[in-house]
C-alpha cells in the first residue's frame, strides 16, 4: 500500500470494514485505507490517534497528499480515456 507519507505504516483494513463504515456512516464513496485511518484518528483510535492528539496538522496534510495523489490518478485516467477515444475514431474512421 502506498501512504502519503514516507515510512508510515497503517494496518490493512478489510474491504468488509470499508464499506460497513461507507453504508453506516452514508459516506458517498468507499474510504481508502488512508481517510478509514484518518476519520479514526479524529475520533481518538486507531493507529493514528497518538499522531492526532500530538500534531494534528500532519494528519492534515497527509489528508491533503492524498487527495493531490489521486487528483494526480484520475487525471491520468482521463488522459488515458480520451487517448483512447481518439484511437478508436482514427480506427472507425479507417475502416
Amino acid at each position: 500500500m502506498d501512504f502519503p507519507t514516507p515510512g508510515m505504516y497503517l494496518t490493512p483494513v478489510p474491504q468488509e470494514e470499508l464499506l460497513r463504515l461507507k453504508n453506516d456512516c452514508e459516506i458517498p464513496d468507499v474510504p481508502t485505507q488512508l481517510t478509514y485511518h484518518l476519520r479514526r484518528a479524529a475520533s481518538g483510535g486507531g493507529d493514528l490517534a497518538d499522531e492526532w492528539n500530538n500534531k494534528p496538522h500532519r494528519l492534515i496534510y497527509d489528508a491533503c497528499r492524498e487527495i493531490e495523489r489521486l487528483n494526480v490518478c484520475k487525471q491520468e485516467l482521463e488522459d488515458l480515456v480520451e487517448q483512447l477515444n481518439w484511437e478508436l475514431v482514427c480506427y472507425e474512421s479507417d475502416t
